[in-house]
């Protein structure tokens, strides 16, 4: 009786499984056609759709298994549906298979209720020919595209809105070739680099400076690749191209590479339609003001114009048609800042290493509202009219201000709340005091100043520092070296400034202003204050160690972490290794198998020749641990095992050390990934994926403004511990609700 009771349960369970993927009709006009859909089990009430099309002379079925959406679509929680094509085509030209999709669309929300704002269309090799068809007419309905190996041959872009793209190609494609064909015989087409950059011209992205990654993924022991990014920030757009090296005609599943449909969702889920009028928290603004050094006064040179990463951008504060500024634009921060007649500033390289040093969904802006020779007196919305009309006031000092409406205060805040519609503002940078040298009334004039700005733009101080910069020093003859006596003690007025130093920062002969140099270590310091806030660790300073991303296997060895050693064991020696491990979850088991990979017995499980058995450790979940070991090598071991076949999450692994019994040497090569490589570390068959990882974020930064707790509308959300907003958070540490949780399933 047990087991039949346990047999229909066992049938029931199948039953369900098998009840979550379906053959649907869908009418289309007088045709009958169809579409494999996939519901997981955890599906949310109000799930993202993403539609997937197959290639040509495939089916559903097919694209299913090369795709694996279906594996993504348990984690995440959103429905795939896979259309069929007449005769396994599409018609790429015509209105039939558009018609189709549409039809598939409102299918789709009217039976499984798929949010309207989150549908996504994705498509591979003649798939793709369609999905780009598909956008002339459907545009406004997709939230973001993912094409996968295929091109809309023949046509130039069009789309009746701008969707966000992701397009995936193999170098090595010979169906759609990479290289282009300008001779095929539906009309042709250009490379894919050439078409990518058509569409990312079309949607209005600045196509004259992408960000380029590469290798791409970093760290990646897969096929390298490079990502190019064309961003178009002002309408919130953006177009990729990830080029896989040597792949062919084919969807990339690579565990320690390019994996398209992991990559494809992370794409996806950060993009949908209703989106443009909510502020990205992964778009951070600075506001930046003050007289001649803010506004920049060193000549620009050859360094500062190039190697800007479009991550950072600037917003035009002046109309200049000459210079073909448009007040309210953003454009990557090529210099000047303030105006176009203005100089290198502090400003051009905060941005460069606050992009450096952020996740690379996060982009910087920074708006620049500055005056030379300007008393702070110019930025009290209550004082600026009478200090502009008074007789000792400059009339060239009037004339930078008639650039800014004759109010700077009053434009900073007009383009801050043209900022906020887009993202957050996280600080204010303010450089000035050289005309108001040694007033001692100045840090309760810049408080006034700085609170007006918070009350007029909605800020809480808390979440929103100033970052003030010190003046020349007095070992370099600075002019105005006594005010920064009041500036280092602008905390005692303001709980809330914090003070950049200027120490060392070359100063031009004038002794007021800083040389290029200068500018470029002042930035750079502007930035490592507000980086420390954010808890972020500079790049130079942070800790690397290589992870295992892991699922639960049936036996301990399904899962392993291999390290290949520089020079084999002595067999009889005595040895110790000590290694500082972490895990996301508590790991029951984590085996340390040295073997002989060179023994003619190899992998004779079991009593084999070949392996040492050492008893495993737990593991708990939480911060680092030191691991010990005492072995003696019973054979001359060239190969360490790391088994954890039972357990599912991340397996951090850092500092290695291996002595042998009687010596200092350390016979582990680059043991504590400060090479930022993993030479000598592979997996077993089965998984799981590796790759170099960092400390990028200090356990205290949590605490200090971050994405997450800004956001006072958005507390019902999920963020990840670096405020990477998700829709569907899994077992993992998130901010929610401006508190961190911890979700164990």
């Amino acid at each position: 009786m047990k087991r039949l009771s346990m047999l229909a349960s066992l049938l029931m369970v199948l039953c369900l499984q098998m009840a979550a993927q379906t053959w649907e009709d869908v009418k289309v006009g007088t045709s009958t056609r169809k579409t494999l859909t996939y519901v997981p089990k955890n599906v949310e009430k109000s799930p993202a759709l993403v539609i997937s099309l197959h290639g040509f002379n495939q089916d559903p079925e097919f694209q299913q298994n090369q795709t694996q959406w279906n594996a993504m679509a348990d984690k995440e929680g959103f429905i795939v549906t896979y259309p069929l094509g007449n005769n396994k085509m599409w018609d790429t030209n015509g209105t039939s298979d558009v018609k189709f999709v549409e039809t598939v669309i409102q299918e789709m929300i009217n039976q499984h209720h798929v949010d309207k704002n989150r549908i996504y269309l994705s498509g591979f090799s003649m798939g793709s020919w369609l999905g780009y068809h598909c956008l002339e007419t459907l545009g406004y309905q997709i939230a973001a595209f993912g094409p996968v190996s295929g091109v809309d041959i023949g046509k130039q872009p069009k789309a009746n809105r701008m969707v966000p793209i992701m397009h995936i190609h193999g170098t090595a494609d010979d169906v759609f070739k990479y290289t282009g064909d300008p001779y095929h015989m539906a009309g042709g087409y250009p490379s894919i680099e050439e078409y990518v950059k058509k569409w990312a011209a079309y949607e209005g992205c600045d196509t004259s400076n992408p960000q380029v990654i590469r290798p791409y993924p970093a760290g990646s022991t897969g096929p390298k690749a490079t990502r190019t990014i064309y961003n178009n920030v002002n309408d919130g757009v953006e177009v990729n191209l990830i080029a896989i090296d040597g792949k062919g005609h084919w969807h990339s599943n690579e565990a320690n590479g390019v994996n398209s449909t992991k990559e494809l969702w992370t794409f996806f889920k950060r993009h949908q339609l209703n989106q443009a009028s909510v502020p990205d928290p992964n778009f951070q603004i600075y506001l930046c003001f003050g007289q001649s050094n803010m506004e920049g006064n060193a000549n620009i040179e050859d360094i500062d114009r190039t190697g800007v990463n479009p991550r950072f951008m600037a917003m035009y504060a002046v109309d200049d048609e000459k210079a073909g500024w448009k007040k309210g634009q953003w454009h990557t921060a090529v210099p000047p800042q303030a105006r176009p007649t203005t100089g290198l500033t502090p400003v051009d390289y905060f941005g460069r290493k606050m992009v450096e040093n952020l996740p690379e969904e996060v982009k910087v802006g920074t708006i620049t509202v500055a005056v030379g020779g300007a008393s702070i007196d110019l930025f009290d919305k209550d004082k600026y009219q009478s200090y502009l009309n008074d007789a000792n006031t400059p009339d060239w000092l009037r004339n930078y201000a008639k650039e800014y409406g004759g109010n700077p205060y009053a434009r900073l805040i007009e383009l801050a709340k043209m900022a906020q519609q887009k993202g957050v503002i996280k600080g204010i940078l303010l450089h000035q005091g050289e005309t108001n040298n040694c007033d001692q009334t100045w840090p309760s004039k810049v408080k006034k100043i700085y609170e007006d700005i918070l009350a007029d733009l909605g800020l809480d101080a808390k979440n929103v520092p100033l970052l003030v910069g010190e003046l020349g020093q007095k070992d370099q003859g600075a002019a105005c070296w006594g005010h920064n006596a009041i500036i280092d003690n602008i905390t005692a007025t303001i709980p809330t400034a914090h003070v950049v130093s200027s120490k060392g920062c070359p100063l031009q002969s004038d002794k007021l202003h800083f040389t290029a140099e200068g500018y470029r270590m002042f930035g750079k310091r502007y930035a490592d204050v507000m980086l420390e806030l954010l808890g972020v660790v500079p790049v130079e300073n942070r800790n690397y160690f290589i992870r295992y991303e892991s699922t639960v296997g049936e036996n301990l060895w399904d899962r392993q972490a291999i390290y290949t050693l520089p020079k084999a064991l002595e067999k009889g020696a005595k040895y110790m290794l000590t290694m500082k491990v972490r895990t996301s979850a508590d790991c029951a088991e984590l085996g340390f198998w040295p073997i002989w990979n060179a023994s003619d017995h190899k992998n004779q499980w079991g009593g084999s020749d070949d392996v040492q058995y050492l008893a495993a450790y737990h593991v708990e979940a939480g911060d680092w641990k030191t691991l010990t070991r005492n072995f003696t090598a019973n054979f001359t071991l060239d190969t360490f095992q790391f088994v954890f076949g039972k357990y599912g999450g991340t397996l951090d692994i850092d500092d290695m050390v291996l002595v042998k019994e009687g010596t200092s040497e350390n016979l582990i090569a680059n043991a504590d990934f400060s090479a930022r490589n993993i030479k000598g570390w592979s997996a077993n068959g089965n998984g799981p994926s590796y790759f170099i990882a960092n400390e990028a974020y200090a356990s205290t930064g949590i605490e200090k403004p971050a994405v997450a707790t800004m956001m006072k509308s958005a507390d019902k959300e999920y963020y990840t511990l670096q405020g990477v907003k998700v829709i569907r958070p899994t077992k993992g540490i998130y901010i929610h609700g401006g508190k961190k949780i911890l979700i164990k399933e």
